[in-house]
């Protein structure tokens, strides 16, 4: 998933980690892919079939929501996000 490659990427991803009990309007192209999200094998959660532009509308939408305290730790509130951030930026086909 790099240098514009139409390639997708799987991602797997816990219901409860993009089902937010304050949900935010999400971009048309990222509500569509987690609408099409796949159960994962185990059935724990969901597998992302992702291309590198939705990798990136994902990826800079959860930085936008990491938030960390005085001692600079991520927030609970926030660690999904962090950790979907780790997901993508660590991913081999990005």
């Amino acid at each position: 998933m790099c240098g514009g490659r139409r390639s997708s990427s799987h991602h797997w991803l816990a219901r409860e980690s993009w089902i937010s009990p304050s949900p935010r309007r999400l971009p048309d192209v990222l509500e569509n892919v987690l609408e099409g999200a796949a159960r994962s094998g185990g059935g724990e959660g969901y597998v992302l079939h992702l291309t590198y532009e939705e990798a990136t509308a994902l990826n800079e939408l959860c930085a936008w929501n990491v938030h960390t305290d005085a001692d600079g730790a991520v927030t609970p509130e926030s660690q999904v996000f962090d950790d979907l951030v780790k997901a993508i930026l660590t991913h081999p086909d990005y």
